[in-house]
């Protein structure tokens, strides 16, 4: 019985830990999607007046997707994936930044 009760557990256990890398793949899929919208966002408005969705677009996905690395690394500091997600957006990702302009 005690045999019996430990496979359970121990079952139970990879299936959540399976559940959570599983988790953890689908959040950085979706941050490198968001990564190459900011980035491709950002780079046709360096060619061009943006309009306040569009600013407002890169504003949220550069803080969501900074955020959502941050908490990876914390998550897992030795997941290489988590890793290069948080310095792609610390390097190449757009931030709305506001700043006054003299005349």
């Amino acid at each position: 019985m005690k045999l019996a009760s430990l496979l359970l557990v121990a079952v139970l256990v990879c299936a959540a830990l399976s559940a959570s890398a599983a988790q953890q793949a689908s959040d950085l899929a979706q941050n490198a999607s968001d990564f190459e919208r900011n980035t491709a966002l950002a780079a046709a408005l360096d060619m061009r007046a943006g309009t306040q969705a569009e600013f407002d677009e890169v504003r949220l996905l550069g803080d969501r997707g900074l955020k959502a690395a941050q908490a990876a690394v914390a998550a897992d500091p030795e997941s290489a994936d988590a890793q290069y997600a948080l310095g792609s957006w610390l390097l190449y990702g757009y931030h709305v930044a506001e700043v006054d302009q003299s005349a």
